[in-house]
């Protein structure tokens, strides 16, 4: 399954990541926006606020910028009549990133060809 990302507290809430990320009291748990092919082996990474670096030593960092992006989630709210639909933002395809890659090339090309098959859309919370 595919989660956006939440700027807000908790940003995920599910099993399988850790106790941090267990529902507390009155959470629900976070629904997928979407699923994509699993792959065979994963690797671990380390996060903050975003995804910064996984086991294998590859690193990514994130800039963010002004633009005003009209694409939305499928059948989400915003955007201009017509405006392009996807299921990626920037902090799930640098998630999927670490874990599928332990080079640099192969993050670029995982996370272009994610982006054109599956669509990219803001941060959820972003303008």
């Amino acid at each position: 399954p595919v989660f956006t990302f939440n700027l807000s507290y908790p940003r995920w809430v599910g099993f399988g990541r850790g106790n941090f990320f267990h529902p507390r009291h009155g959470q629900a748990l976070s629904v997928p926006v979407g699923h994509i092919p699993e792959v065979a082996c994963t690797f671990g990474y380390y996060e903050a606020g975003e995804p910064l670096m996984n086991d294998q030593g590859l690193g990514l960092g994130e800039s963010s910028c002004a633009a005003m992006l009209v694409n939305r989630l499928p059948g989400g709210v915003g955007g201009s009549p017509g405006a392009p639909t996807g299921r990626l933002d920037t902090v799930t395809l640098m998630q999927l990133a670490l874990e599928r890659c332990s080079s640099a090339w192969c993050a670029v090309q995982l996370i272009g060809n994610l982006s054109e098959a599956y669509g990219f859309v803001p941060t959820p919370g972003e303008p």
